[in-house]
């Protein structure tokens, strides 16, 4: 799939970003040509979009199935397995994750409040605006506030998942293959 639009901003031809099959974590399923993803198992493995980001403001969302995780950001330096969540100390402190459950976000492995909870059918998204460094995430279109700031790694998007759930109907994530359900933020492309 390809947009002529944006990949003229870009200057470049190039399809939208997927989940990554190569790096997901070995309990992550893969469906619906990697954009749908369900979770078994006891370790909360995440799956990561294929196209990393250097620079400039990108958005996605995550309309979360019969099971919930987090959605976040991993540095894209990391080149193993993604067999835990995003916000974990195993990727380093570079690493954020918003969490379904109680709102929390995850930050080398730290939780500390932040925003809403959501649940099956929501729809969460991450905006990261790699010229000023900063991360937000959004629940049905509303701002849940800056989540990070002064960032200056490389990044990839990631949806993992808790070790409490397993199972169930995928979640569904949207690089911009399809309209959002949400406006992204003024400035922001879909990856």
């Amino acid at each position: 799939p390809f947009n002529t639009d944006i990949d003229t901003v870009r200057g470049q031809e190039t399809g939208y970003a997927t989940l990554n099959p190569l790096s997901a974590g070995s309990q992550c399923t893969l469906s619906d040509g990697n954009l749908g993803i369900t979770w078994s198992g006891t370790s909360g493995h995440s799956a990561g979009s294929t196209i990393p980001m250097e620079s400039g403001k990108w958005y996605m969302e995550f309309t979360m199935g019969s099971v919930g995780g987090f959605i976040g950001i991993i540095p894209s330096t990391y080149n193993n397995t993604l067999n835990i969540w995003p916000g974990n100390s195993t990727y380093g402190t570079g690493s954020y994750g918003y969490y379904y459950t109680n709102g929390q976000l995850y930050q080398n492995s730290s939780a500390s409040a932040y925003g809403d909870t959501w649940t099956t059918g929501d729809t969460v998204a991450a905006a990261l605006d790699l010229d000023e460094g900063i991360l937000t995430f959004y629940k049905n279109g509303v701002s849940q506030g800056t989540a990070a700031s002064g960032l200056t790694l490389d990044y990839i998007f990631a949806i993992g998942f808790s070790d409490t759930a397993t199972g169930g109907t995928p979640g569904i994530v949207n690089f911009g293959q399809k309209p959002f359900k949400f406006p992204p933020p003024d400035g922001f492309q879909p990856l």
